[in-house]
């Protein structure tokens, strides 16, 4: 956790990130509140369901227009502090969303956890390359890592 996180005081802290529930465990002593925020849809080649986390897609069209609806609900809800992953999509979401009112930090600790040789893959070819695999994470993924 970043000393800026360590030594924030605030009541409401949004975490822009996909590792939500990490991101949970490690900020929710820190306030009364946090809200665990997914980034916005991003653009993937080929319009894809893909498996990425290292891989910087950007925020479509569409991904953006959600991340700036979330400007109200954020100012509504008094959020003092947004913490997003240093990934691009996380970013670009947080920025949209805070509409440069909301105090925004980058944490490692949210960065996105590696997806190994399914980085990049659309689930179609992981299922084609990985079947056994594919299914035993999708039943637990909390314990069953993609391959690299």
């Amino acid at each position: 956790m970043t000393s800026a996180l360590k030594t924030a005081s605030f009541r409401c802290l949004c975490a822009i990130c996909t590792a939500a529930l990490f991101c949970a465990s490690l900020y929710k002593k820190a306030m009364r509140y946090v809200y665990l925020i997914r980034h916005g849809e991003v653009q993937v080649p080929g319009n894809e369901k893909r498996c990425y986390s290292s891989a910087e897609y950007p925020l479509s069209v569409r991904g953006e227009k959600q991340a700036r609806q979330l400007r109200s609900w954020a100012q509504e809800r008094g959020i003092g502090l947004i913490a997003a992953s240093p990934s691009g999509r996380c970013v670009k979401t947080a920025e949209l969303m805070s509409g440069g009112k909301i105090e925004i930090i980058t944490d490692e600790a949210l960065r996105e956890v590696s997806v190994g040789r399914w980085e990049g893959l659309s689930f179609a070819e992981i299922r084609e390359r990985w079947p056994e695999l594919y299914e035993a994470r999708g039943e637990n993924m909390s314990s069953v890592a993609p391959p690299g």
